[in-house]
């Protein structure tokens, strides 16, 4: 996920298409922060949903050890500082 408070170029629209590149411009942003603020926080972005401990953008991660090696999960992206995680 790349996030930018301002608009992207043809160029880098062009670059992500196909790609499991989501580009999150400001006007997007800002509509993402509004529906946080309104409690609207379990929306649904492009690669996760909002961590319920801490406010972070949840991202889809695989488990690379231990008994569910191979299993994909949610992990909040603020990971090791919030270490919340859901099954998906």
């Amino acid at each position: 996920m790349v996030v930018t408070v301002g608009i992207y170029t043809q160029d880098a629209l062009t670059f992500a298409k196909g790609k499991p590149i989501d580009l999150i411009d400001g006007q997007k942003l800002e509509k993402m922060v509004t529906e946080v603020r309104q409690g609207e926080g379990q929306f649904k972005t492009g690669t996760g949903k909002i961590c319920p401990s801490c406010g972070s953008v949840m991202v889809k991660r695989l488990a690379k050890k231990g008994p569910n090696t191979g299993n994909q999960f949610w992990g909040c992206s603020s990971f090791p500082k919030c270490r919340m995680v859901e099954n998906i």
